[in-house]
């Protein structure tokens, strides 16, 4: 088996994500996980256009900004450099941030519940808290406030909490899945 970029070299690993056969120089080890330059810049890629950070190599280091996305086994790394990227270490980039959200307008957007967890980039989850509450709208007018009544403030104040506990999460880069359903528990 010999590296697919160089073709006089014995492959020492393959790249998890394409499964591309490579040599000592090629790998890239992140998380325990062997990635090809192209992948890395992939995930880079992506969570440029998903969360507004970038990727940053070089320095000896491989890091996927402070954001996690979903499925990502690679997000927030230690990792051991490339021989290549060792070689190429005057190219280093400042790594991008993830745009901050104000807290201002995401006390402003509370007031819809659902609305909030929209402007913090958790769109399935604003999604059900708004189907949720407005639901629950709908009952309570359809069956002359009883039994659901109670069920329109516990909704709003569970948003507007759950909604500051996510931005608090997104500033310290804790959270782990823009796409997890509210409800994702039940099947538990």
């Amino acid at each position: 088996m010999s590296c697919h970029y160089h073709s006089t070299r014995n492959a020492m690993g393959v790249c998890r994500l394409c499964a591309t056969d490579l040599c000592e120089e090629c790998m890239n080890i992140i998380n325990n996980n062997v990635l090809c330059e192209k992948c890395i810049r992939l995930i880079g890629e992506h969570a440029e256009k998903r969360y507004g950070t970038g990727l940053h190599t070089g320095e000896g280091t491989a890091t996927v900004g402070s954001a996690s996305f979903a499925g990502n086994p690679f997000a927030d790394t230690t990792t051991r450099p490339s021989k290549h990227q060792q070689a190429n270490h005057a190219t280093t980039q400042p790594a991008l941030q993830p745009k901050r959200k104000s807290k201002f307008i995401t006390f402003l957007f509370c007031f819809v519940p659902g609305l909030a967890h929209m402007y913090l980039g958790f769109i399935r989850q604003g999604l059900e808290m708004m189907a949720l509450f407005f639901m629950t709208i709908w009952l309570t007018a359809r069956f002359d406030g009883m039994p659901f009544a109670f069920l329109i403030p516990i909704t709003f104040f569970f948003s507007v909490f759950h909604v500051f506990q996510k931005r608090e999460q997104l500033e310290r880069g804790e959270v782990s899945s823009m796409d997890q359903s509210l409800f994702r528990n039940l099947n538990s």
